[in-house]
């Protein structure tokens, strides 16, 4: 190599990237904010006004409201197993998850145990267009449970 390459890809001055900025001269490492987007859910209890959930809560019952429906434990949609009773439940939640909330790829990559977001961008690309029907006839004002019990209508028919 000769010293001018050498020096162009190395150059002296260069600094490592640890991902810390420095904030009132202090490091601080950079963390988005988390979104706070909510879900409308009806208790089962009443008819009255919806209740909001947190963002965490929302994906526990999406995932809960899978379950019940598929006939799956909730700990099956968790992980990587890739049995046909499990995967199509899997696909459903990871879609109905990311239209109704901002949660990322990553983010549902994550909390979903997946090696990488690819898993969950091949759930929503293939659920794409029952989604997309489920959301013209739906609305914005479906529960969590009306879209589960269509989309396995419809995935069913």
């Amino acid at each position: 190599m000769t010293p001018l390459r050498k020096r162009l890809m190395f150059p002296p001055n260069a600094v490592v990237d640890h991902g810390i900025s420095m904030r009132n001269g202090a490091p601080v490492r950079y963390c988005p904010p988390k979104p706070q987007l909510v879900v409308r859910v009806r208790d089962e209890s009443d008819d009255a006004a919806p209740v909001e959930l947190p963002l965490n809560t929302q994906v526990r019952y999406v995932i809960l409201a899978v379950s019940k429906a598929w006939g799956v434990m909730p700990n099956e949609i968790l992980q990587r197993r890739r049995l046909q009773r499990v995967v199509i439940p899997r696909h459903a939640a990871l879609a109905i998850i990311y239209r109704l909330t901002s949660l990322s790829s990553p983010q549902l990559a994550r909390y979903f145990n997946m090696k990488d977001h690819c898993g969950v961008l091949h759930a929503i690309q293939k659920m794409h267009p029952h989604v997309m029907a489920l959301d013209r006839r739906l609305g914005g004002a479906a529960t969590i449970e009306e879209w589960v019990r269509a989309l396995k209508a419809r995935i069913e028919a």
